[in-house]
C-alpha cells in the first residue's frame, strides 16, 4: 500500500465508501479543495460496491487511500501518508509564514515530511509561543485579537518562501 488516510469523525457523521474504487483507474479531477474528485459513472461497476457508514458517536477509519468515498453528513478530520514517491505529487498545504519555525521544529527528527507552502499574511488569526522547560515543551496558540503582539508579527514578516525543495532530500531519506 503507497497512501494510508486517517479520518476522524464526528459524532453522527454519515459517509460512504466505495469497496474495489483502489483497483480502478477512476479518471479522478482536481477539485477546488485540493482533493481529487470522482465522476460518478467512473464508480458504476460491477465489482466496485457503495458501503453507506453511519458514525454516530464518531470515530475513525484508516482506508486506502485510493478508495473513492463521500461524506454526506458530519464533519470528518482526515490525514494522508504516503510513500515519498507519491507525497512529491500532492499539493502543499498552506499555512502562515508565522508558523513555518514552528512546524520546521516539530518535524525535525521526525522523518516525516510534511508539504508546505508559508505564506505571507496581513494579520494573523493566530499566535503561537513555545515555552521550554527542563520536563517539557509547551506550545500555546492565541486569537490574534487577543495579542499586541500579532500586530507587530504582520508587519516584521520576511517574504514567503516555500519549504518544499529544503524537504526533498528528507522525501529521499524516508
Amino acid at each position: 500500500m503507497r497512501i494510508l488516510t486517517v479520518w476522524c469523525w464526528s459524532s453522527e457523521s454519515k459517509a460512504t465508501l466505495y469497496s474495489g474504487s483502489h483497483l480502478h483507474h477512476l479518471n479522478a479531477k482536481n477539485s477546488d479543495n485540493s482533493l481529487l474528485q470522482v465522476p460518478d459513472e467512473a464508480l458504476q461497476q460491477d465489482d466496485i460496491q457503495q458501503r453507506p457508514y453511519h458514525i454516530d458517536f464518531g470515530g475513525f477509519a484508516i482506508v486506502d487511500g485510493r478508495c473513492a468515498w463521500q461524506m454526506m453528513n458530519g464533519k470528518g478530520v482526515l490525514f494522508g501518508f504516503a510513500i515519498p514517491d507519491e507525497a512529491r505529487h500532492w499539493l502543499p498545504m498552506a499555512f502562515p509564514s508565522t508558523l513555518q519555525s514552528t512546524i520546521t521544529n516539530i518535524m525535525a527528527g521526525t522523518g516525516i515530511a510534511i508539504r508546505a507552502d508559508y505564506r505571507r499574511v496581513a494579520q494573523p488569526q493566530h499566535v503561537t509561543t513555545t515555552t521550554t522547560t527542563k520536563e517539557k515543551e509547551q506550545v500555546k496558540t492565541t486569537s490574534a485579537a487577543n495579542s499586541d503582539r500579532a500586530h507587530d508579527m504582520a508587519s516584521n514578516q520576511s517574504p514567503s518562501k516555500s519549504n518544499l525543495d529544503s524537504h526533498e532530500e528528507r522525501m529521499d531519506d524516508i
